[in-house]
């Protein structure tokens, strides 16, 4: 590999099946590939998991990721009744107690590991099918 330089770079947390390295401080699964979180992985370069869908500070849609309506009324969209938050879907079907809502990137939930409700909708598309599209290689991952 002949990389160096590497080896002086910062390590940071990183998930060991996808790379994602962004979490919020209180998960304990990965938010993009729904794998528990080990906060002993390292990582020297990460997986960049843009944020597909835009939210505000509180968690909740800028515009509806179906219809693209900025009309939302209570927790849904007027126009398509689309939920403007990206619960976990164990909250939506009423069988659990996890009502997190996790960011718009995050196909499963961060605290408990099932699928998100943007994920389930088909609005997010998987992880690994946006990782096959990438031409740049540049942001593959190296776990340690």
């Amino acid at each position: 590999m002949k990389r160096l330089d590497l080896l002086h770079s910062r390590k940071i947390f990183a998930c060991s099946k996808c790379g994602n390295t962004n979490f919020s401080m209180f998960s304990k699964y990965c938010g993009i590939c729904g794998q528990p979180i080990s906060y002993q992985e390292k990582a020297i370069k990460r997986e960049y998991y843009c944020e597909e869908i835009k939210l505000d500070r509180y968690k909740r849609v800028i515009e509806c990721p179906v219809c693209h309506s900025k009309n939302i009324a209570g927790d849904k969209c007027s126009v398509c009744g689309t939920y403007i938050f990206n619960y976990c879907t164990s909250y939506l079907t009423g069988n659990a107690d996890c009502d997190t809502a996790n960011p718009g990137n995050s196909r499963f939930c961060e605290m408990c590991g099932e699928p998100t409700y943007f994920f389930k909708k088909g609005i997010l598309k998987p992880w690994n099918e946006i990782l096959d599209t990438e031409k740049d290689n540049d942001y593959k991952s190296i776990i340690l």
